[in-house]
Parts: structure tokens; C-alpha cells; sequence
């Protein structure tokens, strides 16, 4: 059996974590230096020279090569890497979505669980973080997939913020008038006509904006750095934007699912989600990846709603998720297969 040599190929240069499976199994590992190491195991010359010719047919600069000792490479903590770690940096994509599909729910039953039963904040508060699934499983995948410079690369697409006053315009009130849009059919159709009252207090808007731009619990700040800053332009390396945000929309379609047991989520909704990821896709894109005008949309979109009784509730969600739609479909019309980008 061909014993195995432990490897540190230095390049110039980071490289994109989806190379991650062009190097015969060798881990990415993007140093703070601007430079990158190839770590790991190969079992023979002929496997080294392979992977040096990769690098050369890249056109990328080989800097150094050097081989560590086994138990020393395995005594580094930052330069080992076990099969999940492999499996991670190999499909970083899929790794952020399953994790999200995992942390988000069981998580949250955790948290609640162990509070009913113990009325403990500490003991809940660790699975409760862990239920903010998409903003965790964005952060972890990042740490892991190139430390601490992927993960300050990721939180800068919140300060992505030089964008045309148009887009914020955009962020702030489309979603908002889609909303009083479906109200107003409504009423047409039939529905009593809501007073002032029933829309809230200005300060009450503006505080329930504010709470939702932070609250790691609630959607805006829970799902846009995963949805929009991580997967999004990954998915966009591998299909057009809009069949990059189609496919994101199902996924998130079903991550949404499981909140229809507590009646957070209804299957009327489904089109509506699809729908408003849609709407996101397109303005992530149109104002250069930001997830600051995307935090801001989704924050502001359930602002102007107000409730109706029975029936006429039915209505209004069915025209709510008909305007979203139509809108939807004006937009990629318009903007075609690059939705924005």
C-alpha cells in the first residue's frame, strides 16, 4: 500500500473556492498574505507532477512546494482538513444549503423546547443562535472555506451602500406599494376599506423597520447575507442570473416549508416567494452585489399591510402573491436572462 506524502504547495494569488476540486483532493487555503496553500496528501510523484502541471496549464505562479511531516500536518489545526472539511471547500454551495436546511428548524424547536421546559435563557440561547440557519451556515462556510478573509469579504457586501438614489427608492417603497396594490384590489373586490388607523403609527413603522434591519431571528437580517451574499453569486458562476435565482427561489421555497405546522407560512405563498426572490436576485444584481439595498427591501416589504376578516384575508393574500408574480414577470421581461446584472 503506497504510503502518502503531506504537501504545502504555496501560489501567488487567491484562489476561487470552486477550483477547490482541480487539485487531485488538495485543500484551498487563501492566506491573509494574498498568496494560497494547497495542503493535503498525495499518494506519489506522478500525483505531485499531475497537480504542477494543473497549476502551470492554469497559468497560475508556483511559488513553493514543500513537504511536512504526517504527524505535524495532522498537529495543525489550520492546515488539516477531514472529510466533511474536504467535502465543504469542494462544494461550498451545497454545504451552505444543507447546513442551513439543518440548523434552521431543528434548532429552533431546541431553543424552544429546552425554555418551555426550563425557563432558561443561557441554556436555550446556544441553539437559538444556531436557528438564525442561513446567516450562521453563511458564516461558517465562509470561515471554513477561506478563513477570516472570506468572512470580512462576505460582511462587506453590507457596506456596499454607493448605489444610484434610484435603487434605494427601489428598496424602500416597491414591495410597500405591492402591498397597498393587493389592499386596494381588494377593496374593490369587495373588502371593507381600512382606516389610517389600522396601518399603525409612523413611529411604529419606522421602529419595526429599524428591529427588523438587526433581529438576527428575523427574515431580513436571517436570510439575506445567505441567500443574496453567499449563495446567489455562486450560483451565478454556474447558470445565467435567472436560472441561478429560479433555483435559489425553490430552495428557499423549501426552507420556508417546514414554518407552515405553526401557520408562519401557507402553500399560497409559494409563488409569492419565488417570486420575491426574484425581486432580490434583481436588485442584488443591479446595484453591484449589495446586501445592504437587499436588508433594506426586505425590511420594508411588510411595513403597509393591514388584516382583514376571514374570507377577505384569503383574498388579499391571493392578490398580494398575484401582484408579486406579475411583478416578477415585468421585471425579467425587461432585464431578460441577466436579471440586472
Amino acid at each position: 500500500m503506497d504510503k502518502h506524502i503531506f504537501y504545502q504547495i504555496r501560489i501567488k494569488g487567491h484562489l476561487d473556492d470552486t477550483m477547490a476540486g482541480w487539485f487531485d483532493g488538495l485543500t484551498i487555503f487563501n492566506q491573509e498574505d494574498g498568496d494560497s496553500v494547497l495542503s493535503g496528501p498525495l499518494v506519489d510523484q506522478a500525483a505531485l507532477q499531475g497537480v504542477l502541471n494543473r497549476i502551470s496549464s492554469l497559468g497560475l505562479t508556483l511559488i513553493s512546494v514543500n513537504t511536512v511531516p504526517e504527524e505535524e500536518e495532522r498537529a495543525k489545526g489550520d492546515l488539516t482538513m477531514n472529510r466533511v472539511t474536504s467535502l465543504t471547500r469542494q462544494y461550498p454551495t451545497a454545504a451552505f444549503f444543507i447546513l442551513s436546511f439543518i440548523l434552521t428548524h431543528p434548532m429552533n424547536w431546541m431553543a424552544n423546547s429546552i425554555f418551555e421546559a426550563t425557563q432558561s435563557i443561557p441554556l436555550a440561547l446556544p441553539f437559538a443562535i444556531l436557528s438564525a440557519g442561513p446567516l450562521v451556515s453563511a458564516l461558517l462556510v465562509s470561515a471554513m472555506i477561506g478563513g477570516k478573509a472570506e468572512v470580512v469579504a462576505l460582511l462587506r457586501k453590507f457596506t456596499i451602500w454607493r448605489v444610484s438614489w434610484r435603487w434605494y427608492a427601489v428598496a424602500m417603497f416597491l414591495l410597500p406599494a405591492l402591498h397597498l396594490a393587493a389592499i386596494y384590489l381588494n377593496i374593490l373586490l369587495g373588502a371593507p376599506a381600512p382606516t389610517f388607523a389600522a396601518f399603525g403609527t409612523l413611529s411604529g413603522l419606522l421602529g419595526a423597520f429599524a428591529l427588523r434591519l438587526v433581529n438576527p431571528w428575523d427574515g431580513p437580517m436571517l436570510e439575506e447575507l445567505g441567500w443574496r451574499g453567499f449563495a446567489q453569486p455562486r450560483l451565478q458562476k454556474l447558470y445565467t442570473p435567472l436560472t441561478a435565482n429560479l433555483i435559489l427561489s425553490l430552495l428557499v421555497t423549501l426552507w420556508h416549508l417546514p414554518l407552515i405546522s405553526s401557520g408562519q407560512y401557507t402553500w399560497i405563498y409559494i409563488p409569492g416567494t419565488i417570486a420575491v426572490t426574484i425581486l432580490f436576485g434583481w436588485v442584488y444584481n443591479a446595484t453591484g452585489g449589495s446586501v445592504l439595498l437587499t436588508l433594506i427591501m426586505h425590511a420594508a416589504e411588510p411595513l403597509l399591510w393591514v388584516s382583514f376578516n376571514s374570507a377577505d384575508e384569503t383574498r388579499a393574500m391571493g392578490l398580494l402573491v398575484l401582484v408579486y408574480v406579475v411583478t416578477a414577470t415585468i421585471v425579467v421581461l425587461i432585464t431578460g436572462k441577466n436579471l440586472g446584472r
